[in-house]
C-alpha cells in the first residue's frame, strides 16, 4: 500500500461521505471539539463520542509516495473524494 500524499481529517470524511449521499451538512464548532456536531437541517448527523475521542495531534501524517512516483512511475489510482465514494458506495 502506498500514500495518495493527501492529507484529511476525520471531519473531511464526514462531509465527503454525506456528499457521497447527496445530503448536505455543516459542522456547529464548540470551543471543546468533542461538542461539535454535524448537522443537516435540524437533524443532528454526527456527534462526537468521548469515550473513542483522541485530542488533537499537531503533526502531519501524510505518505511520502515520491519515490515510488519518481522510480516506478506510480500514480494513486485514487483521491480522498474518489477513496470515500468507494468505501460508502461500493
Amino acid at each position: 500500500i502506498l500514500s495518495s500524499g493527501e492529507s484529511n481529517s476525520v471531519k473531511d470524511f464526514v462531509e465527503k461521505a454525506f456528499l457521497v449521499k447527496g445530503i448536505e451538512g455543516s459542522w456547529i464548532l464548540k470551543d471543546d471539539p468533542c461538542d461539535s456536531t454535524f448537522v443537516s437541517g435540524n437533524n443532528v448527523l454526527v456527534k462526537c463520542n468521548r469515550e473513542f475521542y483522541r485530542e488533537i495531534e499537531h503533526y502531519d501524517l501524510r505518505g511520502d509516495n515520491s519515490k515510488a512516483m519518481k522510480d516506478l512511475g506510480w500514480s494513486p489510482k485514487y483521491n480522498f473524494e474518489n477513496l470515500v465514494r468507494n468505501l460508502i458506495d461500493g
